[in-house]
């Protein structure tokens, strides 16, 4: 005798997670994680402020949704929640009201921890990749760096690591300088 099949976890599963516990569903399983620390949130508080005051809310060039941890569907049984995304207005003309976003963000970041970091790094940046996300930055708080990973063909090509000290322009963002130091805060 075989073993029953396997039931593949979907968005109902995330449901029923605690308050406390973040939840993915990744290769139809889910993939819990501790709540972040109180730096990781500040970091993402300050990204989506320094770069959303710019690109979302008119300050600047414009042209971009901004969500904090959004829970995305990328596939059958593949529903990510990356710390920040991003959409081009122009692919997306208004921010729907659902849960999961069906869309597939132009920009993810991930900001990385020690819980968090190979799973980012690994199984997440191919299902990025593979959904069609054209642009992802890792973003390092010990180090202090923001690496920038362009999609091309169907894999990931480093554009770059900035880190702290002169204004820099970073992609796809770089209509604008910013401050690596500001950033992350």
């Amino acid at each position: 005798m075989g073993q029953p099949a396997r039931r593949l976890a979907t968005f109902e599963d995330l449901l029923d997670l605690p308050e406390t516990v973040g939840g993915e569903v990744i290769d139809g399983q889910v993939i819990t994680s501790p709540r972040p620390r109180s730096r990781h949130s500040r970091t993402s508080g300050t990204l989506s402020w320094g770069l959303g005051g710019q690109f979302d809310f008119g300050d600047g060039p414009g042209g971009w949704w901004f969500a904090v941890e959004p829970l995305v569907e990328l596939g059958p049984h593949q529903l990510l929640s990356p710390d920040l995304a991003a959409w081009r207005r122009e692919q997306m003309p208004v921010f729907p009201d659902e849960v999961p976003l069906r869309r597939v963000p132009d920009w993810v970041c991930e900001i990385l921890s020690p819980t968090t970091a190979r799973l980012d790094r690994t199984r997440k940046a191919d299902l990025y990749v593979a959904g069609g996300v054209g642009w992802m930055w890792l973003v390092d708080l010990d180090a202090r760096t923001i690496e920038v990973w362009e999609a091309r063909e169907g894999s990931w090509v480093r554009r770059g690591a900035f880190g702290p000290g002169d204004p820099v322009r970073i992609p796809p963002f770089d209509a604008i300088e910013v401050s690596v130091d500001r950033l992350l805060g």
